[in-house]
C-alpha cells in the first residue's frame, strides 16, 4: 500500500521541489497563467508571483504580483 501512496504523490513532491521555477497553469475555462511558482498543497492549490494572466478569448493580458488557483480549476501545469 505504501508504494502505491508514493506513486500518487510523485507528482505532487515534483512539483513542491520546483518551488521558485516558471510555470504556465492552464485553466479548465481556457485561460492561462504564467508565473512563479510560490506554494502549492496537498489539492494542487497554486499561489504565484510575478504573474503574466492570459484569457482564452481575445489577446487580453493582466499581470499582477500574485495569483492564487484553485486546484480543481487547473487543467494542467508546464515547468518553463
Amino acid at each position: 500500500m505504501n508504494d502505491n501512496t508514493n506513486t500518487n504523490t510523485l507528482p505532487l513532491k515534483f512539483l513542491k521541489n520546483c518551488k521558485r521555477s516558471e510555470v504556465l497553469v492552464e485553466l479548465k475555462n481556457g485561460d492561462s497563467a504564467k508565473g512563479i511558482l510560490h506554494l502549492i498543497d496537498y489539492f494542487m492549490n497554486i499561489k504565484l508571483k510575478d504573474v503574466l494572466y492570459i484569457e482564452k478569448n481575445g489577446p487580453k493580458f493582466v499581470k499582477c504580483n500574485e495569483c492564487f488557483i484553485r486546484g480543481s480549476n487547473v487543467s494542467s501545469i508546464q515547468l518553463r
